[in-house]
């Protein structure tokens, strides 16, 4: 997808003056509340520092005073200090689940420490398992990473508790192939807070080698030796990174993806030999495993296989067209039509979305495709949920949630 962008803000003083307006006026020598309140009204950043800061270690307890200390941290631009100040506010508190949205917001911002913003994302969600922006933003952090058996799972439980973004639906149809525009420059700045990051250096490059695969001219020989160049040079890139994070599951599906489309039954072998406990949960690891059953004769091995891999993500249009092949074989001509005829559509719907703009700018007919899609393809909690915000865009004619 084009011009996809990821966004995350600062703390702004808003989500702080909605607070005050919990707090009560106590007369008292002490009644830091009000002072911090009018230096916040009238932007008395220096005070509200000061203000705050003794009220904090007045009352190390109180979760405002934390709050506004962060605030004032925040307005003198020392980030560092208000994400520390924020760590403070117990998240049971009454504040607790807006101190860790304003900690997300630091974190994916100006800090740039993604994996402490991923870590306040889950603790968010562990205090408020229905957050609509740590759902939002775990998404978009393995949508970019190229996590994508993390961000199935992280789709489909925003979606079951109707705390997705709209552009999830897309994200998911289009899991295996997923590339954002804007993903390698992110990557980049990411593995900048960690260069020693497996995480940001094989996304980035798999990020690299997926987009120079797609960008092949067949009909231009000079450029295409170039490109063929490139992508060869940077398979030697990933099979360093391969060497070095061996049981990594983007790598090895990467390879696996290029062993099945060569037919290597040899490389297949290997690299689902030396796959992880964790690609049991990978849909894509069920798919070649169906493959290379496949290529020994073994079809009933190799149905169970791909039915795994489809239980796990059932909109896998790449595993139904292997199992159409397969039920083809063994002479089931109807089902394996039927089959045929969802890989069609998949085809048609992916080309539609690639062709966006933005994942906001998918028109409601290719929604309303989208969900059929995947009703067809058993898939009740996708279908029956953009169903339901398709219902409503129809009566509100308003933008889906």
């Amino acid at each position: 997808m084009r011009n996809i962008r990821f966004r995350v803000g600062l703390i702004t003083g808003g989500w702080l003056v909605a607070a005050a307006a919990w707090v009560l006026w106590r007369p008292g020598p002490t009644n830091y509340a009000e002072r911090c309140r009018n230096a916040t009204v009238h932007g008395r950043w220096l005070e509200l520092a000061s203000q705050s800061k003794a009220w904090s270690e007045a009352k190390p307890q109180e979760a405002q005073a934390w709050l506004y200390r962060a605030q004032a941290a925040e307005q003198q631009q020392d980030f560092a200090a208000a994400n520390m100040y924020l760590s403070n506010v117990p998240p049971d508190s009454q504040f607790g689940i807006r101190a860790l949205e304003a900690r997300i917001e630091l974190q994916f911002g100006p800090l740039n420490q993604p994996l402490g913003a991923v870590e306040s994302c889950q603790a968010l969600l562990h205090s408020d398992p229905n957050s609509k922006l740590a759902h939002q933003r775990l998404i978009f952090f393995f949508a970019f990473t190229l996590q994508r058996q993390k961000l199935i799972s992280q789709i489909r439980d925003a979606i079951a508790r109707r705390c997705e973004p709209r552009e999830a639906y897309t994200y998911l149809f289009l899991a295996d192939s997923l590339l954002l525009s804007n993903a390698g420059s992110q990557n980049a700045r990411w593995l900048q807070s960690d260069p020693a990051s497996e995480l940001f250096s094989v996304a980035q490059a798999v990020q690299i080698a997926e987009t120079l695969q797609g960008q092949i001219p067949r009909d231009d020989p000079d450029i295409f030796a170039k490109v063929k160049e490139s992508i060869e040079r940077r398979d030697r890139t990933l099979e360093e990174l391969l060497m070095r994070y061996p049981n990594n599951l983007e790598l090895l599906a990467y390879f696996l993806r290029q062993a099945v489309e060569r037919g290597d039954v040899n490389r297949v072998t290997d690299l689902l030999a030396s796959a992880p406990h964790s690609a049991e949960f990978d849909h894509r690891f069920w798919r070649y495993r169906g493959w290379l059953m496949q290529s020994h004769e073994d079809l009933a091995e190799a149905k169970a296989a791909y039915q795994q891999a489809l239980k796990q993500h059932p909109m896998d249009s790449g595993t139904r067209h292997l199992l159409a092949g397969l039920v083809r074989r063994q002479g089931d001509l109807v089902e394996a039509g039927r089959l045929e005829q969802l890989v069609v559509r998949a085809n048609h719907l992916r080309r539609l979305l690639q062709q966006e703009d933005t994942v906001r700018s998918v028109s409601p007919q290719t929604l309303k495709d989208l969900a059929g899609y995947a009703a067809d393809c058993g898939d009740r909690l996708v279908a029956d949920s953009l169903h339901a915000q398709l219902q409503r865009f129809d009566r509100t004619k308003g933008p889906m949630r």
